[in-house]
C-alpha cells in the first residue's frame, strides 16, 4: 500500500520535499521528512516512521537524500 501511494504521487512528493529542503543540497531533516509523509497521508506509526527514516539514513546525521529515498523507493 505504502509503495503504491508513492508511486502514484511521485511527482507531487518529489516537488513536497525540494520545497522542505531549505539548504538546496538534497537533503531533508527528520522534521521535514515527517511533514512530507503527514502531507501525502501516508500512514506510518512512530516506530515504522523511524524505522524508515533510520534505513536511508545510513550515516545517522539526521538526514535523508530525498533523491536516494525515492529512487530506492521506486524500485522496491
Amino acid at each position: 500500500m505504502f509503495f503504491l501511494q508513492l508511486i502514484s504521487d511521485f511527482k507531487a512528493l518529489r516537488r513536497a520535499f525540494k520545497k522542505l529542503d531549505q539548504l538546496g543540497d538534497g537533503f531533508v531533516s527528520v522534521t521535514d521528512f515527517k511533514v512530507a509523509m503527514s502531507r501525502f497521508s501516508f500512514p506510518l506509526n512512530e516506530e515504522d516512521f523511524f524505522h524508515i527514516f533510520s534505513v536511508f539514513d545510513e550515516n545517522m546525521q539526521g538526514k535523508i537524500s530525498y533523491v536516494e529515498f525515492m529512487r530506492r523507493s521506486l524500485s522496491e
